[in-house]
């Protein structure tokens, strides 16, 4: 097996990874309407009490709460994404090139000041993630490929998700958006 792929470290892929880090294997647009609408309802339920009873402190208070963690939610899922790729510094644009061999995987980096080649194998990998456009493998908790699906040449995403899968077991992991 020898499937080629690509990956740019750009805004679009580095906000991917960030919306699986915080939402893992759930549909990140999904799960920030759905906290949205939970919100909206606590929110229209807190207002009610508080016309209906009169403004108490507990009531003020449970708004206050509310509204301090829907907009943390916001600012992590809009916001973190854009500072974690500001921080790439001379990464930022980096490419890296991608080919799938039977027992492992080698990793060719090109960014503005550093150039390298890594050879790894399946079996390295701590755990897998698997979306619609990407592949994130993690080689430790802070050091992850991304693999974009859409540059794969000679082969497909499913001879990959099959190869990890076997090797992986269960820490290959599934994301269905």
């Amino acid at each position: 097996m020898e499937i080629r792929a690509k990956c740019k470290f750009d805004f679009d892929s580095v906000k991917a990874l960030m919306h699986l880090t915080m939402f893992k294997k759930s549909d990140p647009k999904k799960q920030m309407v759905f906290q949205t609408a939970v919100f909206l309802v606590l929110l229209a339920a807190d207002i009610a009490a508080v016309i209906i009873s009169g403004a108490t402190l507990p009531l003020m208070v449970l708004l206050g709460i509310g509204a301090f963690f829907v907009s943390g939610w916001y600012i992590l899922y809009f916001t973190l994404p854009r500072v974690r790729y500001n921080a790439l510094a001379n990464f930022k644009g980096a490419e890296n090139e991608y080919v799938f061999g039977d027992d492992s995987l080698k990793i060719s980096t090109f960014a503005k000041e550093y150039n390298g080649e890594a050879k790894i194998e399946y079996s390295m990998f701590i755990k897998a993630y698997e979306t619609s456009k990407y592949f994130f493998l993690y080689q430790t908790v802070d050091q992850i490929y991304i693999v974009d699906k859409s540059t794969l040449e000679g082969g497909t995403a499913e001879e990959i998700s099959e190869k990890l899968k076997s090797v992986l077991n269960k820490k290959y992991f599934v994301c269905k958006y």
